[in-house]
């Protein structure tokens, strides 16, 4: 089985972000997973749908969503708003009431799409009410593997900028995952570049965003002198094979298309 993976498209209306047109890029996205990958049972996006969470962006990016080809699935990030999200997209069966966080079947296992937006911060948490919904659904799986989709990244990445902006209590949602052997990846978004590694015992992905990427690490940079990589955005196939996981990043687009 396969899936195409997006995150971090931060859709306006109208005007640029980083330099960059998010409606141009976010379209040459769709139009390339049209052409090349009708064979993946759905699209994911992990959050980040907007950049401001407006009516009015929420529903010109799900009319661009709606072009794709394939069944697709969104999430939480730290620049949505659960109440327009909800108002514009159809969610799965058994999302919980209160948070756009849901677990969907498949051939290949169990796809948990976690909520770890908190209002006020551009940083993650999961509230009681999240972690034990979680472990009630990881207790109640029949499915022989399972694997996670969350905005926020559990792990510290050693990237000062995000980390103060990370996932607040990823350690309460490790304890929890790393009590279940069938827990099998994590994919992560908001950090706008290519990362991978284990968070504990649980290897991870983290995508680059649709529309533009953030520095590497080195040297340190802050916010207040941010410029974007110069590099072609991208968005992700994951081949899922029995126990194998392969995550192809795929360009979409050239670097200088959709450049103010």
């Amino acid at each position: 089985m396969k899936v195409a993976w997006l995150t971090d498209p931060h859709f306006i209306c109208e005007g640029y972000i980083s330099g960059y047109d998010p409606r141009l890029r976010l379209s040459a996205a769709v139009s390339h997973i049209n052409d090349h990958c009708q064979d993946c049972a759905f699209c994911i996006v992990s959050g980040d749908l907007v950049d401001l969470a407006t009516p009015e962006n929420y529903r010109s990016i799900k009319d661009t969503l709606d072009q794709l080809a394939i069944p697709y699935f969104v999430m939480m990030g730290n620049h949505d708003e659960r109440v327009g999200l909800r108002a514009e997209f159809e969610l799965p069966e058994g999302v919980m009431p209160d948070f756009v966080q849901y677990a969907v079947s498949t051939e290949a296992g169990l796809f948990v799409c976690l909520d770890t937006k908190t209002e006020g911060t551009d940083g993650g948490f999961m509230c009681s009410e999240r972690l034990d919904w979680l472990s009630h659904v990881l207790r109640e799986s029949q499915d022989d593997a399972v694997y996670i989709f969350m905005h926020h990244p559990p792990v510290r990445l050693d990237l000062a900028t995000f980390d103060e902006i990370g996932l607040k209590n990823a350690g309460a949602l490790l304890d929890i995952l790393e009590k279940h052997n069938e827990v099998k990846h994590i994919f992560a978004g908001h950090v706008h570049q290519s990362i991978s590694g284990h968070a504990r015992s649980i290897p991870f992905t983290i995508g680059r965003s649709t529309v533009y990427q953030s520095l590497p690490s080195r040297p340190p940079w802050g916010w207040e002198d941010f410029a974007p990589v110069d590099v072609e955005p991208t968005y992700n196939v994951i081949h899922f094979a029995g126990s194998d996981v392969v995550v192809h990043s795929v360009p979409f687009c050239d670097r200088d298309y959709g450049k103010q």
